[in-house]
């Protein structure tokens, strides 16, 4: 009987001490990856990225078509500058990606906290009411960021249609195309 206890106690040390190796073996980076997952960053920076890609990809399409309505080309020309607007679309995608942008951020953010504020911030942004706000957060900057190109939408059409038409008005001033 008294084998069975000491193999039991043994047992449950052993559990023990394997259990708080684990736990001591998570390193900075890793609560730093933890957090920064806990608080959605990663999630964020998509949508961010998404509403951008998205909005680039308007102004294109609004700049090629308010150049063609200036124009009278025909198919092929038509066809070179929609051609010059997929070469657009290629150019400003970023050549990084929101998991890129989390990794540099968590190596600026993390230094910035000792072990255990780590460990405080881990316990709150794992809890359900910071689980929450953290979805509440990735909804509202979504929204936030819409409504706000919504706004400049009219401002940046006006703005890219003035331009435009000054360069079309200094074009033909000049006479100056090259003959390519």
């Amino acid at each position: 009987m008294k084998f069975i206890q000491i193999r039991s106690i043994m047992l449950l040390l052993s559990l023990l001490a394997s259990f708080s190796f684990s736990v001591m073996a998570e390193t900075r980076e890793d609560k730093i990856t933890r957090l920064i997952e806990a608080q959605g960053f990663e999630d964020i920076l998509n949508a961010q990225m998404e509403v951008r890609r998205a909005e680039s990809e308007r102004v294109g399409k609004e700049m090629l078509y308010s150049f063609l309505d200036n124009l009278d080309a025909d198919d092929e020309f038509k066809s070179d500058y929609h051609a010059a607007y997929k070469k657009y679309l290629n150019t400003i995608v970023k050549p990084w990606t929101a998991k890129d942008v989390t990794e540099v951020w968590s190596k600026l953010y993390g230094v910035h906290f000792s072990d255990e504020e780590l460990d405080g911030l881990l316990a709150f942004y794992t809890s359900e009411l910071a689980q929450r706000e953290t979805e509440v957060i990735k909804n509202a900057v979504a929204e936030y960021t819409r409504y706000f190109q919504e706004l400049a939408k009219q401002i940046f059409h006006d703005a890219i249609e003035a331009y435009q038409f000054e360069l079309l008005l200094i074009a033909e001033r000049c006479g100056c195309q090259k003959n390519v």
